[in-house]
C-alpha cells in the first residue's frame, strides 16, 4: 500500500514536473503568438523592475555577461547608453526576434585564420595590423589576431543575441517584469564607463623620474638632497637569502653581464670596465663569496608537469599576469614589451617555491609582492615557472674558501654594497659620490660613456627623464600628498590593477585575465576597485587592515590583493586619509530611544525585497543573496566613513 501511494506520488510529481518545463519551452511561442505593442503595454503596466532585475542577473538568462552597465567592448550594449528613441516594442521584440534588428556593431562576424583555426564573436578593433575580437564562446575571451594571419572575414547576419531566451523563464509575468526592468534601464542616466572618474589629475612627468631614480638605487651612491620629503631608498635583494637557492653558476653569469643574463633588470653592470677574462674571474669569484654566506646548497630538481600545469591556471588567473607577460600554450610571451620580465630562472624548484611564498623575504623593498599563496599553490607555480626557462645540464659548484675571500674583495672594491646589505659587511655610504643637488648630470652614469662607474641598461628616454627629474627638483624640492600617492602607486605597480583620479586601471590587452567566480556581478565582480577619493571613503582601521593584514571583502574577485608589506604602503593610510575629501554632506541628527528604533525599522524595510530589494544581491548577516555574492551589508559600518 506504501509502495503503491509513493509511486503515485513520484509520477504525479514528475508530471507537474514535466509539464511546467514543456510549458516553460512553450513560452516564446505563445509569447510570440501576441502583438509585440500589447507586451510592451502590459510591461509597462504589470511589470515589476525589481522582480526584473533579480532576473536580468539570474544565471539562466546569464544577461550579464553580456550587458553590463559601465562595462567595456562587451558582447551585447550597454542598455543605460541605449538609444533613448529605442522604443518599448523594440525592447520586446530583441528577445523574441533578436536578428530582426540589429543593434549597429553588434552582429557577429567569423574570422578564419591561415592555421585554420576559426574564431566567432564580435569585432572590438580591425587595423592594419591586428584584428581583435570578442569570442561569442564560453570565457568570452579577447581575441588579438594579427592581420597577416587572418585567411577571411565573414559577416554575419544574426545578432549576438540567443534566440529562444524567453524559453528560460516561466512565465508571462517573468517576461513582462524583464522588459520593465530594461525600460527603466534605458531611460536611467548613463553610467559613466568602469573604471574610469569623474575628475582626472593628469600624473606628474616627474613623478616617472622619481621612480626611475628608485629603480636604480640612484640614493644608495648619491644622497639624495632633492625632496624636504624623504623617500625611503630601495632596499636590494638579500643575496644571502638567495645563496643555495638560486643557481650559483648563474649568479656569475649575471654579475659578469647583468643585461645579457636577464634582458631589463634594473643591476648595472659593475663590472663593465674590465677586460673580458678579468671580469669572468671576478664574478666568480663574487658568486663564491655570496655562496659562502648561507648553509644552503643548491641541488637541482627535476619540473613536475603535472604541477606545472596547475600553476599555469594559477598565473593567468590570480594577478601575475598584471605586471608579467601572459603566455601562450607553447609559454611565448604575449606582451613582453609592456611587462616586467622574468628572464631565465635558474632557482631549484624548492628554492623558488620559498621565494614565492614569502618574496619580502628576499626582497624587502616589496616591488615583488606576496601574492598570499599556500605552500601547494607556491610549489605549482614554482613548476610551472620553470618550465618557461631553458633546461641546462646542471654544474657541479663547490665554494673554495680562497675564491670566496677574493670574492669578498671584489664586493667592497665595486661598491656592491652600496645597495645590498650582506651580514658582517658595513654598507658602502654615499660620502664618494656628488649629492644629487650638486651631481652633473651630463658625467658618469648619464653620460652615455664608458668608465669606472656602472654601466645602467638605460635608454634615451629614461636618460632625460632623470635629467630633467633631477634639475626639477632641484628648483622646487616640494612633493604635494597627491604626488607622494602617485609615486608609491607608481613604484609599487599599483596602478597595473587600480585606477585613481584618471591614471592607471587595467589596460584592454590585460583585462580578460582579471576574472570573477560569478559573472552577475559584471565589471565591478573582477576588476580591482578604483582608488580615487578612497581615503575619505574607508575608515583608517579598515584600509590599513587591507593595505598590510590582507583584509577582504570581494572573495568573488579571482585576482588577488598582493601585500607589499608594512614598511612599503603602510604610509599610504595617512596619506590618503589626509588628501582625499568627498563633498560636505548634512546629516539629520537623530536622537531618542523610540526615532532610533523607528529609523533602524525604516532602514531594514529598505534592504529587504519590501523596499529597494538590496538582499537580492548582497550578502546580509552571512545569508548569501538570492543572486549574487555581492559585499555583505553588515560590514558597511565597519568599513565606510
Amino acid at each position: 500500500m506504501h509502495r503503491m501511494l509513493i509511486r503515485t506520488l513520484t509520477t504525479a510529481c514528475l508530471a507537474i514536473i514535466l509539464s511546467s518545463q514543456f510549458a516553460s519551452a512553450q513560452l516564446a511561442k505563445r509569447l510570440k503568438a501576441e502583438p509585440p505593442e500589447r507586451l510592451a503595454a502590459d510591461a509597462l503596466q504589470n511589470g515589476n523592475a525589481v522582480r526584473g532585475a533579480i532576473l536580468f542577473a539570474d544565471s539562466q538568462l546569464a544577461c550579464t555577461t553580456c550587458h553590463v552597465a559601465g562595462g567595456r567592448d562587451q558582447l551585447g550594449p550597454d542598455l543605460t547608453r541605449m538609444n533613448k528613441q529605442r522604443s518599448n516594442v523594440h525592447l520586446v521584440e530583441s528577445i523574441l526576434y533578436p536578428s530582426k534588428a540589429v543593434e549597429a556593431g553588434y552582429s557577429t562576424t567569423t574570422v578564419l585564420t591561415t592555421s585554420g583555426r576559426s574564431y566567432t564573436g564580435r569585432v572590438l578593433s580591425d587595423t592594419s595590423d591586428r584584428l581583435v575580437l570578442r569570442e561569442t564562446s564560453e570565457g568570452r575571451k579577447r581575441i588579438s589576431i594579427p592581420r597577416a594571419d587572418v585567411d577571411e572575414v565573414v559577416a554575419n547576419k544574426t545578432s549576438l543575441m540567443p534566440d529562444g531566451l524567453a524559453d528560460k523563464l516561466k512565465n508571462r509575468q517573468q517576461f513582462l517584469d524583464v522588459i520593465r526592468y530594461m525600460v527603466e534601464l534605458r531611460d536611467a542616466a548613463p553610467t559613466a564607463d568602469l573604471p574610469q572618474s569623474k575628475k582626472r589629475v593628469e600624473l606628474d612627468p616627474h613623478i616617472e623620474g622619481l621612480v626611475l631614480l628608485d629603480r636604480f638605487h640612484c640614493a644608495n651612491c648619491h644622497q639624495n638632497d632633492l625632496l624636504q620629503d624623504t623617500l625611503a631608498a630601495r632596499q636590494a635583494p638579500r643575496l644571502e637569502w638567495l645563496s643555495g637557492r638560486l643557481d650559483p653558476n648563474y649568479i656569475a653569469q649575471f654579475i659578469a653581464n647583468p643585461k645579457k643574463a636577464k634582458a631589463g633588470t634594473a643591476m648595472p653592470h659593475v663590472l663593465a670596465s674590465l677586460p673580458d677574462e678579468e671580469r669572468t674571474t671576478t664574478a666568480t669569484e663574487i658568486a663564491h663569496y655570496l655562496s659562502s654566506k648561507s648553509d644552503l646548497r643548491f641541488k637541482s630538481e627535476p619540473v613536475d608537469a603535472t604541477a606545472g600545469e596547475r600553476g599555469r591556471k594559477l598565473f593567468h588567473s590570480i594577478g601575475c599576469v598584471a605586471c608579467h607577460s601572459p603566455r601562450d600554450d607553447n609559454g611565448r610571451a604575449l606582451l613582453a614589451e609592456s611587462s616586467v620580465g622574468l628572464g631565465q630562472l635558474r632557482y631549484s624548484v624548492s628554492g623558488l617555491t620559498a621565494f614565492l611564498e614569502d618574496p619580502l623575504a628576499a626582497r624587502p623593498s616589496g616591488h615583488m609582492p606576496n601574492m598570499t599563496l599556500s605552500h601547494w599553490e607556491a610549489t605549482d607555480l614554482a613548476n610551472y615557472l620553470l618550465t618557461l626557462s631553458e633546461s641546462r645540464t646542471p654544474v657541479a659548484f663547490e665554494v673554495d674558501q680562497k675564491l670566496a675571500a677574493a670574492g669578498e674583495r671584489h664586493f667592497v672594491k665595486h661598491r656592491c654594497n652600496s645597495c645590498h646589505d650582506v651580514p658582517g659587511l658595513a654598507p658602502a655610504g654615499t660620502s664618494a659620490f656628488p649629492s644629487f643637488a650638486t651631481m652633473k648630470l651630463s658625467e658618469g652614469c648619464l653620460s652615455g660613456s664608458a668608465g669606472t662607474w656602472p654601466k645602467f641598461d638605460v635608454n634615451e628616454d629614461e636618460v632625460r627623464s632623470l635629467r630633467e627629474t633631477v634639475a626639477h627638483f632641484r628648483k622646487d624640492g616640494k612633493l604635494t600628498r597627491e604626488n607622494q600617492i602617485q609615486y608609491s602607486l607608481k613604484k609599487l605597480r599599483c596602478t597595473s590593477c587600480h585606477q585613481r583620479n584618471g591614471f592607471g586601471g587595467v589596460v584592454d590587452e590585460r583585462d580578460d585575465y582579471f576574472t570573477t567566480a560569478n559573472p552577475n556581478l559584471g565589471p565591478q565582480g573582477r576588476i580591482p576597485p578604483p582608488l580615487t577619493d578612497v581615503g575619505a571613503k574607508l575608515n583608517r582601521k579598515w584600509m590599513r587592515e587591507v593595505l598590510v593584514s590582507g583584509k577582504r571583502i570581494r572573495p568573488y574577485v579571482i585576482t588577488r590583493m598582493p601585500q607589499h608589506g608594512a614598511a612599503n604602503v603602510g604610509h599610504l593610510v595617512d596619506l590618503f586619509q589626509a588628501q582625499d575629501e568627498l563633498p560636505k554632506v548634512d546629516l539629520p541628527e537623530i536622537t531618542g530611544r523610540e526615532p532610533l528604533k523607528k529609523m533602524r525599522t525604516a532602514g531594514l524595510n529598505l534592504v529587504s525585497n519590501d523596499g529597494l530589494n538590496c538582499i537580492a544581491c548582497h550578502t546580509f548577516q552571512l545569508k548569501p543573496a538570492m543572486t549574487m555574492p555581492a559585499v555583505d551589508l553588515t560590514e558597511m559600518h565597519e568599513r565606510l566613513q
